[in-house]
């Protein structure tokens, strides 16, 4: 009897961890805000970097935040997605040259390859992240 409640036991533990897992996935915001020291963390970075600057009174930006977060969960581990408040961090949006909001700004070992304003599809822009993964070292 004890073996089949040790057995029991370690099934309902493994299926309990993997509804873990699938939840915090689905639940933790794949767009975490910027950093202090933000430029420090991109130029070191090896992998892409895509910062997403918004607002929170801005409708775009909000609609366009689940596109985006749908696509940071496909690239974790490969992109980093940052997301920049204007209007706490007016500072960091002037250093990138942001005039509007939303707008997207993707670097590669510090460099910025690509700014965009305004929406994307979700297909475009999984094609642009594409091409940055591609770029040689």
């Amino acid at each position: 009897m004890s073996g089949e409640i040790s057995e029991l036991y370690e099934k309902l533990r493994v299926r309990l961890l993997e509804v873990y897992e699938r939840v915090k996935a689905e639940y933790t915001d794949p767009v975490i805000p910027a950093p202090a020291g933000l430029r420090e963390v991109v130029e070191s970075e090896e992998r892409p970097v895509l910062l997403y600057f918004t607002a929170e009174w801005c409708g775009p930006c909000i609609a366009f935040l689940e596109t985006l977060r749908g696509v940071a969960r496909k690239y974790a581990g490969r992109v980093l997605f940052y997301r920049v408040n204007v209007d706490e961090n007016a500072r960091v949006a002037d250093e990138f040259g942001i005039e509007y909001i939303p707008a997207i700004v993707v670097l590669v070992k510090g460099s910025v390859v690509y700014k965009a304003y305004g929406v994307a599809g979700r297909e475009n822009l999984e094609g642009k992240i594409e091409r940055f993964l591609e770029m040689p070292g």
